[in-house]
């Protein structure tokens, strides 16, 4: 069983939508999110406690109604770290970009939880694939995985997340890019981050929350070696997987070596 720290990179429009009583999902808590945020702080046998981080764009005004946001769908609790209320010194009176702050961020909690591998989970549609590819190059071996949320089939954001999975490839770790929670949770519990009965209770909660979406379908891009997973990736075999398809979700694909693919079945 591995112990693990999750970070979530939730978009803005995320946790604002939480604010309003109208509304029944974030879009940064897409259905099924709850069950596998819940499953990753369990931890394979149950009572493991990983640390869960949010990274948030929102003001930290709103902090209590993200509280009361996180009990109602029973998500952790774990430190809220709000970017747009660092970075602000007398040295410093102007605040940095979200996106140099968020990084630097990240150093300092994979420095705090020195011991533990990370998971990080973000959006295809922000600037996360940008921000994780740094995250992983200057810290080898401290990434066991990226989830990414695939959002759409947009060109204009194929090219990071491309950039972002031959860095994946090439450190042995793995990228899950999901249009579902499904995905995440089949990967996580493969891995033995969550236990096995988690992946039903994620698709439970994502029926309840939406019975008429379909699930997509899910592709691997696996090499024998981490050099020449990273290589297909460069070659184009994750952008004909994006970018094609006429299906109306966009598909599941995970990168990773072969090596890593064999462990599970162990």
């Amino acid at each position: 069983m591995t112990r693990s720290c999750t970070l979530v990179s939730p978009t803005s429009s995320g946790f604002c939508g939480a604010c309003s009583s109208r509304t029944r999902r974030a879009g940064w808590l897409s259905p099924g999110s709850g069950a596998l945020y819940r499953a990753l702080h369990a931890g394979a046998s149950g009572d493991q406690q990983n640390p869960m981080l949010y990274v948030s764009r929102a003001p930290w005004g709103i902090y209590e109604v993200l509280e009361e946001f996180f009990d109602r769908h029973g998500i952790p609790v774990g430190p809220i770290l709000f970017l747009r209320e660092w970075g602000v010194s007398w040295t410093s009176p102007l605040p940095r970009k979200a996106e140099d702050h968020k990084r630097e961020l990240i150093h300092n909690m994979l420095a705090l939880y020195g011991e533990l591998p990370f998971i990080l989970i973000g959006d295809s549609g922000q600037h996360d694939p940008e921000i994780y590819r740094q995250i992983v190059e200057e810290h080898p071996g401290r990434v066991l995985a990226v989830y990414i949320r695939n959002v759409s089939r947009d060109p204009k954001r194929t090219r990071e997340i491309e950039d972002l999975a031959k860095v994946v490839a090439g450190a042995g770790s793995s990228l899950v890019l999901a249009a579902d929670s499904v995905a995440m949770a089949e990967h996580a519990a493969s891995l033995s981050l969550v236990s096995p009965e988690t992946v039903s209770e994620v698709r439970n909660e994502r029926m309840a929350a939406d019975p008429t979406e379909l699930e997509s379908q899910t592709y691997g891009i696996q090499r024998s070696t981490p050099t020449r997973t990273a290589e297909a990736v460069a070659q184009g075999d994750l952008q004909d997987l994006v970018e094609s398809g006429s299906e109306p979700m966009p598909p599941n694909v995970i990168v990773e070596t072969q090596a890593q693919e064999q462990l599970k079945e162990l």
